[in-house]
């Protein structure tokens, strides 16, 4: 292995062990770092409103305590483990969360995250989950909201909306 492959693998595996390391390298240079969960979250209007998106997670290895606390515990371990980490300031570097509707427990969690844990902003994404004229015309709305939202809390506008011909695919 040359030196340059040994520098990526180093890089590669210190981003790997203490996970947020990059999050939080761009949030001291002034970025805003807005958290997600899902892969239902469009995470290209992020990147375009000049933020930068950061999957949350949560950990096998970390006992799920404060979060219980705010959340009730029929949701599932995952996502209260996620609940959990935040609610512990695990990823207090976020700027910002989004909710996107992946499963009941997200949908009915949302006002525990809004509420209780201390982001300057949280965006709650309603995901239709049929496929007809009326949910692609619902999508658009909610995606239009969505990129307003961000606009609004990044200060900058995002371009690049297409021509409004089409569908876009849930």
């Amino acid at each position: 292995m040359n030196g340059t492959e040994s520098d990526v693998r180093n890089t590669v595996e210190r981003f790997y062990k203490d996970y947020g390391l990059r999050a939080k390298e761009l949030k001291a240079e002034g970025k805003k770092i807005i958290g997600y969960m899902c892969s239902f979250v469009p995470l290209e209007m992020i990147t375009a409103a000049g933020c930068s998106p950061f999957r949350v997670r949560g950990n096998i290895h970390e006992p799920i305590t404060t979060g219980d606390t705010l959340l009730e515990t029929i949701v599932c371990p995952y996502y209260r483990s996620c609940f959990d980490l935040s609610a512990k300031q695990k990823y207090d570097f976020l700027s910002g969360l989004v909710i996107p509707h992946g499963c009941d427990s997200m949908v009915r969690s949302y006002s525990a995250w809004s509420y209780s844990l201390p982001f300057s902003y949280v965006h709650f994404v309603n995901i239709p989950t049929v496929c007809d004229d009326s949910s692609f015309e619902f999508f658009r709305a909610e995606l239009d909201t969505f990129r307003k939202s961000l606009e609004t809390f990044a200060g900058k506008a995002i371009h690049g909306q297409g021509s409004g011909r089409g569908h876009p695919r849930p």
